[in-house]
């Protein structure tokens, strides 16, 4: 069977009779949910458009008054889960305007998320003594009202730059270009990224795959010029992933017309429905469009 059509099933196979995806087994969570909306977006078989239509079904029913989306219904709080939750309910919503509410409250939830540039006593002190404030200008938390992080961030940017041309919302961009920017500011010294949080010198120690990748992503999204080294680190983490969900960023990131970033001679397996999709996003993101990055 094609590597594709496997992942298909393997996403089909694993989805919960409430419409939900799990990262393994159990528990429907947010964000694999949207995750795998994202990687059957453009599947025309009937067992694929049904998985599909469940799933965004799920993904409304636990949406919270607020906007925003909790990991799962065990959680309370909602979180940066919110971020690829929207993203799939903006890939959905070109063929079914009945989400248009839905987007309205989580795009004013995850813009809100964002700290501003407000000169706050903490964040003078953290320019004082040349310390990562916790809540960085730019900054998108995975928790609300927590220090600021490079995954969140760099979710939230993807979801500011597809919502600003597919509806239309100009300062959407202006968030954009502050998440960009602050992106930009966590990068190692060996010019990847880690989490990026404030609790440690987080540029004093080593790049991840993952966060690279998805950083990178972020800000070709963005249209901001991706530096050199970070992209040529980029490419060397390709050589001997440690992960799918790593490889899959880092080619999404880098990967153009014409230009594919080639997989490794062992390709990682997938650990999990997240990474299924990622790995399927990548595949039709080479047949099709990268579905992170604007059009035209």
């Amino acid at each position: 069977m094609p590597e594709d059509q496997a992942l298909v099933e393997c996403l089909l196979h694993a989805q919960n009779p409430d419409g939900g995806w799990p990262y393994s087994k159990g528990t429907s969570w947010a964000e694999p949910t949207g995750f795998g909306v994202l990687a059957l977006q453009s599947e025309q078989s009937s067992p694929a458009v049904a998985a599909r239509r469940r799933a965004l079904g799920w993904l409304q029913s636990q949406q919270k008054p607020s906007g925003g989306w909790s990991p799962n219904q065990n959680v309370t709080e909602c979180t940066s889960a919110t971020s690829v939750a929207t993203l799939a309910l903006l890939s959905a919503e070109q063929h079914d305007q009945s989400l248009a509410k839905n987007l309205d409250l989580a795009l004013a939830w995850t813009a809100a998320q964002v700290y501003p540039d407000d000169l706050s006593l903490s964040l003078l002190l953290a320019r004082a003594l040349h310390v990562p404030p916790p809540h960085a200008p730019g900054s998108v938390a995975w928790y609300p009202g927590t220090a600021g992080w490079v995954t969140p961030t760099a979710l939230a940017t993807l979801v500011f730059v597809r919502a600003a041309q597919q509806k239309n919302r100009p300062e959407l961009r202006n968030l954009a270009a502050a998440t960009s920017s602050y992106l930009l500011s966590r990068r190692c010294t060996d010019q990847g990224w880690n989490h990026g949080g404030s609790s440690t010198r987080s540029e004093d120690a080593n790049s991840y795959p993952e966060t690279t990748g998805l950083a990178l992503l972020a800000l070709r999204a963005a249209l901001v010029n991706l530096p050199r080294e970070s992209v040529a680190l980029a490419t060397q983490f390709t050589a001997n992933p440690e992960s799918i969900e790593g490889l899959s960023w880092i080619q999404l990131a880098l990967e153009s017309p014409g230009l594919t970033i080639a997989d490794p001679p062992r390709l990682p397996p997938p650990r999990t429905t997240r990474d299924c999709s990622l790995r399927l996003i990548l595949l039709r993101s080479r047949a099709n469009r990268n579905l992170f990055l604007p059009e035209g």
